[in-house]
């Protein structure tokens, strides 16, 4: 059987089918290809899930009584770095930078993390607007996170309105980021083999996403 030159592609987080700018990151074998797409996908679902939990707790900050809104602002401010800190752990699972260590500082694993998966993938310039207009927000957010995980006393705790407006803002900013820094990007393989081949490894990859598709 005849054997022809192709391509496998899989992307993570969001492809519009209709875009022919897809940015892949090649491959050095399938067995390099699954790895990663397996690493993303749970990067994908891990992602969406803390995102839905941030979500429940905006609505309980809204709902809640006075008294009872400083504790769901701390609680948010917690959930929403839980989120931030596994987006870095597992996108370095997949697309490490040069000496990722899990020991660094949130603020340097942030900077390094997502600088160099704007630059393998093409999205530098959007990931620079970014740091020049929302950056700034989000380090003010991660000395308040610190305030609460590491109170030093009754001032720590103190959760106003208005740090719960400014989390708010920090994290729809961020999580539109995210989901544009993570569309039409993925990894590829180029090899030559024949159909049944081809079917084959495509099966293992449909299979593989079946399996990890919590729906």
């Amino acid at each position: 059987m005849q054997t022809k030159d192709c391509t496998l592609k899989c992307y993570y987080i969001y492809h519009t089918p209709k875009s022919n700018s897809m940015e892949c990151l090649p491959s050095q074998s399938f067995e390099e290809l699954l790895s990663r797409f397996i690493k993303s996908r749970e990067f994908q679902f891990t992602h969406n899930a803390l995102v839905a939990d941030i979500n429940i707790l905006v609505e309980s900050v809204s709902l809640a009584s006075e008294q009872q809104k400083p504790v769901f602002i701390r609680a948010l401010y917690k959930e929403f770095f839980s989120m931030v800190e596994a987006n870095l752990y597992l996108i370095n699972q997949f697309n490490p930078y040069d000496g990722y260590s899990d020991k660094d500082t949130i603020v340097t694993k942030f900077k390094k993390t997502y600088r160099k998966h704007a630059e393998d993938f093409k999205k530098a310039e959007l990931h620079k607007k970014y740091q020049s207009s929302a950056f700034r927000h989000f380090l003010t957010t991660v000395y308040k996170r610190h305030d609460f995980t590491h109170p030093k006393g009754r001032p720590s705790l103190k959760a106003l309105y208005d740090d719960f407006l400014k989390l708010q803002d920090v994290f729809e900013t961020y999580r539109v980021h995210i989901n544009a820094l993570m569309t039409n990007v993925g990894f590829e393989l180029r090899l030559s083999l024949t159909s049944d081949e081809a079917n084959h490894l495509l099966a293992k990859l449909i299979s593989e996403d079946s399996r990890l598709n919590p729906s």
